[in-house]
């Protein structure tokens, strides 16, 4: 009975581990087929490992514009900011600069408020100074009380608080690292981050991660050949001679974290092959 208990036990700890991080969806997204990540991948110089691959926004931009393949495209870049509420200490937090459709394109509505200003993926013209936040920051930082309207200190910025996030969400993907507190327009970027606007516009800043909603009758195999085929383009010949071969993949979005090296794979691999 012992060993039974034992094993039964262990296989399903497991099996609960490996959904959780290859079946489901992120927390708090929906099981939607038509939800793909586009994953940039780069292989090595001799093409036996592949590392994971930021997106540049005007690649980024030219799979929105394929819209035989992919209805939907919308993109984040994470980073690290200074958060502050009223005249408390200010602490480093994780954020997310979104495209305007990144809500939208995910369907994930917001507990409370409007949200962020609703709009295509070019729409990144005059800088939307709000910001959406995490459900645990509202309940840590605001006891759970109305805010909507009110205003937060981000790099010494003022933004308004446009939104909370749903309870259990963090984002598209599982956080690597620590959840994501908050959603700001990516058009605010270059403000926060004392940054220059031009930054999106460069093809070499490869800062955005990607999903998209597939066009219907489209199968995953045909949208991660467009996707690949973009991503040769913008893979300079410089590129491909220091840093490998260029492309992407789009699997189903699933609650997969960003793609690992080959190295790190095989750890997790023997780990759960031990297991």
């Amino acid at each position: 009975m012992l060993v039974l208990a034992l094993g039964i036990g262990v296989n399903s700890a497991l099996f609960s581990m490996i959904q959780a991080v290859t079946l489901r969806p992120a927390p708090g997204m929906p099981d939607d087929r038509d939800l793909v990540r586009i994953r940039g991948v780069r292989w090595s110089e001799d093409q036996s490992r592949r590392f994971p691959r930021q997106l540049s926004f005007p690649e980024v931009l030219q799979l929105s514009e394929r819209r035989e393949t992919f209805a939907r495209v919308a993109g984040w870049a994470p980073a690290e900011v200074m958060f502050r509420v009223g005249n408390e200490q200010p602490r480093s937090v994780s954020a997310q600069f979104v495209t305007p459709n990144f809500f939208s394109t995910t369907a994930v509505p917001t507990h409370s408020g409007v949200g962020l200003r609703a709009g295509t993926l070019q729409d990144l013209g005059e800088p939307e100074m709000a910001a959406v936040i995490s459900h645990r920051v509202w309940q840590e930082q605001f006891g759970g009380a109305a805010i909507t309207g009110a205003t937060v200190d981000v790099n010494g910025v003022a933004l308004r608080i446009a939104g909370i996030a749903p309870e259990k969400f963090h984002g598209a993907t599982p956080a690597s690292g620590r959840p994501t507190a908050l959603w700001i327009p990516a058009s605010a970027r270059a403000a926060i981050l004392r940054g220059t606007s031009q930054a999106l516009a460069s093809a070499d800043s490869g800062i955005f991660s990607a999903i998209a909603r597939v066009a219907p009758g489209v199968s995953y195999g045909q949208a991660e050949a467009v996707a690949a085929g973009i991503a040769k383009q913008f893979a300079t010949e410089a590129e491909a001679v220091s840093r490998g071969r260029e492309t992407s993949e789009v699997p189903r979005l699933r609650g997969e974290t960003e793609l690992r090296a080959d190295t790190e794979m095989t750890v997790v691999i023997a780990v759960f092959g031990t297991v």
